[in-house]
């Protein structure tokens, strides 16, 4: 598959995931919680976690919101699927970012 085709069908399965859970969209407050992990956080990186848990995680099994696990079960799971679902350290870099961050309230 070519990458423009490769990129096509991401923002296809985000289209479909998006109308099919509600995933919390990353605030200021969000990424400067986050600064306390990843320096770099900005709500820019966490969207990007956000998009890339939909597109990728989405295409094998239901989505689950962020509040769901602690942030160490997140890891775990992250640890768990990122080699069976062909991750790159940046996807997982950003998913974690995402799915930490969002799961403490």
């Amino acid at each position: 598959m070519s990458a423009r085709r490769y990129r096509l069908w991401q923002l296809g399965m985000v289209s479909i995931v998006s109308g099919c859970v509600s995933l919390p969209h990353p605030t200021n407050a969000d990424a400067e919680r986050a600064r306390s992990l990843w320096p770099s956080a900005s709500v820019a990186s966490l969207e990007s976690g956000r998009t890339a848990y939909a597109a990728r995680c989405a295409s094998c099994h239901a989505l689950y919101p962020p509040q769901r696990h602690t942030p160490q079960e997140w890891r775990k799971a992250l640890t768990e699927m990122a080699e069976r679902a062909h991750l790159t350290s940046a996807e997982r870099e950003a998913i974690e970012e995402f799915l930490v961050t969002m799961s403490v309230p």
